[in-house]
Parts: C-alpha cells; structure tokens; sequence
C-alpha cells in the first residue's frame, strides 16, 4: 500500500507516469531481498525479461555488486532518485506497456486530492515503523510522545483522545520520529504507567483520520466492497455510522454508492470506513478487468518482487 501511494506521490508531484505491474512486464522489477521468496526470485531471475531492470530492495545495503538499490523502509525521496536515474538509463526502444491496455488500468493515475496516500500523512508513517520492526517515539506538536512497540504489537499514548485523533490525521512532515531502543521504551513506559494498546486501533484510527473522504489507491467507487468479517468494535474506535457500515458490508458486496444510499450513512464517513477497514485488513474488493490483467499488481504472487512500467504518453 505504502509502495503504490508513493508511486502515485511521485507520477502527481514530477508529472511522470508509472504504474505498479506484474513483475514479469515490468521495465523496472524490484526485489524485496529481506525475503526468503524474494531474494530466490533475485537469483533465479524470476519474472524478468530481457529489457528489464533489476533493482535490490533491502533495509541494509548490497551485500553483493549491484546497479540499481532501493532502499527500505521506502521513501519518497529514494524512490524519486531511483527512476530519475533509470529513465536517464532507458534506451530509446524500451518495450511500454500497449496503449489499449492503459487506458483500462484499474489503479491509473488520480489527481493527488482525490486520493489518500498513507505516504503523505502519519498513516504512511506508521506503516515504514511496522516494516522496520523497531520502537519509535513519534511527537507532534505540543502533545505527549506516543510509543509504537511494533514487534509486540502495541503503543503507548498518555495524551487525550482529542490529541491522539490530531496526531492520526497530520500529514506526516509536521510529526518528528525518533527511533528508540527497547530498553528506552521500557524505563518510559514504567516510569509513565503506560498501559499498551493494540497497534490494530491505531492503523484504523489512522486511516480513519487521515482519509477526510478520499479513497485509497487500493480500492475504486465502482468495485464491489464487502467486509471479509466483523471488526472488532469492542476495541476499534466507532460511532453508530460505522456499525450500519459494519453491519451492511458484512451481510453482502456493493459499489459504494449502493453502501451510501442504503446505510444513510454519508459518503465522507463511509469512504473513511472502508479505508479504515482496508488498512487492517478487512476489506474484500471484487475488481473485475476484462482485459490487460497485467496492469493488476501482482504483490507476493511473484515471489517478493514488485515492478514499475513507465506509461506511454500522447493520444493512450
């Protein structure tokens, strides 16, 4: 999620144009090597053609001689650094996707204030901290230092519920992240008497916060959305909006305008609970493409790896 919303980060910010495909069509494929799938595929050079990049995707550097490395959590900047250098590398007969099939690609570009990217905001923040596995103090403003402890699955927050939503819907460059040892969290939350809270409520609070009624790049208006189970409302942030939603979406698959109309629930809050619900991993999306299935990301299918594909321009 976080890979996607950067790609559309950089495609809206520099005006190029990329798209997440399958690996094996891809002009750039990235390797996730911090995976066992992933760093097979790198050496049996899976998924490649011969036009392909190969770029090593790793939290630490190359432990072996490589051209192109990406480095992990992913970063706007990295990413941004990453394809200027590849498109100064592309050969001017570089294979592109067909025009017919990127007229009908499902996650195509969308105008940035459309779109939720988790990159943008504390959301996409707190996705790199579970990534990386390593506890962090994140501080906004004024308000108390909340601690995400994401090996246990918890964080720590002494500050006001008010607080807590301000800090979940801020963009990101207005949070500070320090990364903190173990021990460090340990004396804090001792000497605070902090009681740790599911790190799931703070996902869902997240997307519910930072949404402000625009969709993730994951999901579209027209697709039918149904919820794979019920959330767990006892511990998840609701109002009675949310339970209608909940209690709709369990029951059966509709686009989201049929999810308006019936649950009376408006549009803004229902958009905020379904990201929210995409986020934790709720959300069922039925998306159905006639043609041109490799504009669909492949995701693990492919064994850790990741591709990108410049699209073409003019009268596509």
């Amino acid at each position: 999620m976080v890979l996607r919303s950067l790609l559309e980060l950089v495609n809206s910010r520099t005006r190029q144009s990329w798209s997440l495909v399958e690996g094996e069509r891809a002009n750039v494929v990235l390797f996730d090597v911090d995976t066992e799938a992933g760093r097979s595929a790198w050496n049996a050079n899976q998924g490649l053609t011969r036009e392909s990049i190969r770029v090593w995707c790793s939290r630490q550097g190359p432990t072996e001689a490589v051209k192109y490395y990406l480095k992990k959590p992913y970063r706007y900047q990295y990413l941004v650094d990453l394809l200027t250098t590849v498109r100064g590398s592309e050969p001017e007969s570089r294979k592109i996707a067909p025009a017919s099939a990127v007229t009908k690609n499902k996650f195509g570009r969308r105008l940035i204030d459309t779109v939720f990217n988790p990159a943008d905001h504390f959301l996409g923040l707190l996705l790199s901290v579970i990534e990386e596995k390593q506890p962090v103090q994140f501080q906004y403003q004024d308000s108390l230092p909340l601690y995400v402890e994401p090996k246990d699955w918890e964080y720590f927050h002494q500050d006001s519920e008010a607080c807590l939503r301000r800090l979940c819907g801020s963009i990101s460059s207005h949070i500070t992240v320090e990364v903190i040892t173990k021990e460090l969290l340990t004396q804090q939350i001792t000497s605070e008497s902090m009681e740790g809270r599911s790190l799931q409520s703070l996902l869902w609070l997240a997307a519910l916060e930072g949404s402000a009624g625009r969709p993730l790049p994951d999901w579209g208006e027209e697709d039918l959305l149904k919820l794979k189970q019920w959330p767990n409302l006892g511990v998840l942030r609701h109002s009675l909006d949310e339970m209608r939603l909940a209690a709709f979406m369990t029951k059966q698959a509709a686009n989201l305008a049929t999810i308006v109309a019936d649950t009376g629930v408006s549009k803004k809050k229902a958009v905020n609970f379904i990201n929210a619900c995409s986020v934790v991993g709720f959300l069922e999306t039925n998306i159905e493409i006639e043609s041109a299935p490799e504009l669909v990301t492949a995701g693990q299918k492919q064994g850790g790896i990741y591709g990108f594909m410049r699209r073409l321009r003019g009268n596509s």
